[in-house]
C-alpha cells in the first residue's frame, strides 16, 4: 500500500482496519517467530495471520524479555488479506545475582582456614543453620523467583545451599569454580599463621605460588568464567550463589566492573559476613 496515494482519512481507516483484522486473525491462527542477530542484540520479527503449530512458545519467547524497542511497523493490505509485521529489537536483559556467604561453620569458631582438599569437613554450627533459615525466609518474600542455586563444593556451602533450596524450591548446582581460595600449605592452619604470612590482602593479588596459595588474579579468572556462563544461560532471571568471603568479593567486583584493587577497597567492594546476602544486577 502506497500511503502517498491516499488521503489522510483513508490512511487512518486502512491502519485501523489492518490492526483490527490482524488482531482478530492472530487469535485463531497464531504467531510465527523469526530471530535475527544484529549488533549483539536480537531482532524478533512477528508475522500475524500466519499459521503455526507453536504459537504459544513464540509468545513465551517474547514475554520472557521485558525490555524491547519497536524499530519498524508496516502493513500489507491486499485482496482483503492483512499481514502486519513488527520489528522488535530485544535489549540485553539483566540477570539478578543473590550473593550469599555460607552460615557460620566450625572453622569460623575454631579460627582456622579451610579450602580444598577438604580433609576435615567444616559443617555449619547450630547458629549458622539458624542464620540461613532466617535468610531463606527473607529471600522467599523477594519479588524475583530464584531459578537456580549455585554453590561451592565445600561442606559448609553445600549445607547452606540445601537449606535455601528446600525453602525456595530451587534446584541446586555445584560448581567448583565457586570454591574457597586455595590456601596451599596453610590449609587447616590457624588464621593467625596465614595472616602472618599475608598481612594485607594486597599481597595476595599476585602470589609466587611456592606455598600453594592461590592469587586473587588467578581466582578472578575462574570466577569470571562462572559469571559469563550464568549470564548467558540465565539472562533475565534470578540466581542465588552460595560461596565464600573472598570468592564473593571477587564475583561482586566482576559484576560491578571493578578492578582487582577496587574490589578489595573499603569504599567500593564488599566484605560479607557469614549468613549475609548481597543483591547485584548484571546487564
Amino acid at each position: 500500500m502506497n500511503f502517498s496515494d491516499r488521503g489522510s482519512g483513508r490512511f487512518f481507516l486502512d491502519v485501523f482496519s489492518a490492526c483490527t483484522a490482524a488482531t482478530f486473525v492472530s487469535v485463531f491462527k497464531g504467531i510465527r517467530l523469526v530471530r535475527r542477530k544484529h549488533n549483539s542484540n536480537e531482532t524478533i520479527c512477528y508475522a500475524f495471520c500466519e499459521r503455526t503449530q507453536n504459537h504459544r512458545q513464540s509468545r513465551r519467547a517474547l514475554w520472557r524479555h521485558s525490555l524491547f524497542d519497536c524499530s519498524c511497523l508496516f502493513f500489507d493490505w491486499n485482496r482483503h488479506r492483512c499481514r502486519i509485521f513488527f520489528g522488535i529489537t530485544i535489549l540485553p536483559m539483566k540477570t539478578v545475582f543473590l550473593l550469599v556467604r555460607h552460615g557460620e561453620a566450625a572453622h569460623n569458631v575454631d579460627r582456622v582456614v579451610s579450602s580444598l582438599p577438604e580433609t576435615n569437613e567444616r559443617h555449619l554450627t547450630a547458629f549458622g543453620r539458624e542464620q540461613i533459615m532466617l535468610l531463606a525466609n527473607t529471600v522467599q518474600q523477594a519479588p524475583e523467583k530464584v531459578a537456580r542455586i549455585f554453590h561451592s563444593p565445600l561442606a559448609r556451602t553445600r549445607e547452606t545451599a540445601e537449606i535455601l533450596g528446600k525453602t525456595l524450591e530451587a534446584p541446586l548446582t555445584e560448581d567448583v569454580r565457586l570454591r574457597e581460595t586455595d590456601f596451599g600449605r596453610f590449609n587447616n592452619a590457624s588464621i593467625a599463621s596465614f595472616h602472618a604470612a599475608y598481612p594485607q590482602k594486597t599481597t595476595r593479588f599476585w602470589t609466587s605460588g611456592n606455598d600453594g596459595v592461590e592469587s586473587f588474579a588467578t581466582e578472578r579468572e575462574r570466577v569470571s568464567s562462572f559469571c559469563d556462563d550464568v549470564c548467558r544461560e540465565f539472562s533475565g532471571r534470578c540466581v542465588l550463589v552460595v560461596s565464600h568471603a573472598d570468592t564473593l568479593q571477587i564475583l561482586y567486583g566482576i559484576l560491578t566492573h571493578l578492578s582487582l584493587e577496587e574490589t578489595f577497597s573499603f569504599d567500593r567492594g564488599i566484605c560479607p559476613k557469614t549468613g549475609e546476602m548481597v543483591r547485584v544486577e548484571r546487564g
